[in-house]
């Protein structure tokens, strides 16, 4: 989804925002396909490749950078809500 030019003029960050998500989603799904444990428990002291050692952290951070993009899409539509600006719903991504 890409952003309005409405909600582009209100918070003009969105628009690498967005760029930004879709580039974490594509890493996030690389990861899966390459690593089929990524994401799953893992004890760092059981061993396992360092590769997979290094994608399960990787794979942790995007998660916690996607959910922090999200927190913050919030946080934009909460703020024009009380200035009493109609964002567009579509403000999900």
């Amino acid at each position: 989804m890409t952003p309005t030019i409405q909600q582009l003029h209100l918070a003009p960050e969105l628009a690498v925002l967005y760029a930004l998500d879709a580039a974490l989603a594509a890493a996030a799904r690389a990861l899966r396909a390459q690593h089929e444990t990524v994401g799953q428990p893992f004890d760092p002291d059981e061993g396992g490749a360092p590769s997979l050692r290094a994608a399960t952290l990787l794979y942790a951070r995007v998660r916690e950078l996607r959910r922090a993009l999200r927190h913050y899409r919030a946080a934009v539509r909460a703020l024009h809500f009380d200035l009493g600006v109609d964002i567009d719903e579509d403000l999900n991504f």
